[in-house]
């Protein structure tokens, strides 16, 4: 199975029940059969959905907890594929 992990340090808190949005570039697809999402540090939410048509993923109630800013934050999403035929694809934006 493949799994894409996104690393970063947010600027600011994250805050108590914050969404966030990952915004996949054309090169990647979704794989049906599986895709979901895991935080770091074991960090709760409420659902991750995929979206094909706009090629985005939204993560819901992204924790019950203050994040404080620079927290080092990872998130892997599951059930992306690359297309064979893409030598190098955009980034990812969160």
């Amino acid at each position: 199975m493949t799994a894409f992990v996104i690393r970063f340090r947010e600027s600011v808190p994250i805050p108590v029940n914050a969404q966030i949005q990952i915004d996949y570039p054309p090169q990647i697809t979704e794989y049906s059969i599986y895709t979901g999402c895991q935080l770091s540090n074991n960090y709760t939410f409420t659902s991750c959905t995929f979206n094909t048509v706009s090629q985005t993923i939204i993560i819901k109630n992204v924790t019950d907890v203050l994040i404080e800013a620079n927290t080092q934050f990872q998130i892997t999403l599951y059930g992306l594929v690359t297309s064979m035929k893409a030598a190098a694809t955009e980034s990812f934006q969160v």
